[in-house]
């Protein structure tokens, strides 16, 4: 093998496990970040450097979970149901009241997601 290889097969590996360190060290900055922001229930923050503005957003969704099993052992389900719950037939039957929203909120569980920061940057004379 060529010492040309070798030496680009040492180069590829040192510059991985720099990867791999920086990564590490974002991750950790965007976890205190998090809470940071968090703690100070910051949503949005903007900071300019130079020509430069960068920004954070703080977001968090959500899941919305329906145990179908035991809702359909108290009310019927088939008008809702293609091939399985339609959440959107549903939730327009709770908004006219053709289903009642406090028998199946007991059957509707929400989970949050795990909290992220979504970070932006934009040259400072660029129109939002």
């Amino acid at each position: 093998m060529s010492s040309r290889i070798e030496d680009l097969v040492r180069e590829y590996a040192e510059k991985a496990a720099r990867l791999d360190d920086a990564q590490k060290d974002l991750e950790l900055t965007k976890k205190e970040l998090i809470a940071e922001m968090e703690a100070d229930q910051v949503k949005t923050s903007e900071v300019r450097e130079g020509d430069k503005i960068y920004r954070a957003t703080y977001y968090q969704g959500h899941r919305t979970d329906i145990d179908e099993e035991s809702l359909g052992k108290v009310m019927d389900l088939e008008p809702y149901c293609k091939v399985v719950l339609d959440r959107g037939l549903l939730e327009a039957a709770l908004e006219t009241g053709e289903v009642d929203p406090f028998l199946v909120g007991k059957y509707v569980t929400e989970r949050k997601n795990k909290p992220s920061v979504r970070f932006t940057q934009r040259a400072a004379d660029d129109p939002v």
